[in-house]
């Protein structure tokens, strides 16, 4: 019920908007970022699959 904002305000009401806040660009950014370099990493020499050997 907490994470529902239960009881959060004066209003009854099942939802609490959250604010997105700076760590939340930053963790966004790494998980694109790590995304993009495992695409470059996997198609770098033009094949399609990974093979690490």
């Amino acid at each position: 019920m907490d994470l529902r904002g239960f009881g959060a305000g004066r209003k009854r009401t099942w939802y609490n908007q959250q604010t997105t806040t700076r760590i939340d660009y930053v963790a966004i950014s790494c998980v694109v970022l790590l995304t993009i370099f495992s695409f470059v990493v996997t198609f770098y020499d033009g094949d399609c699959f990974y093979n690490p050997f």
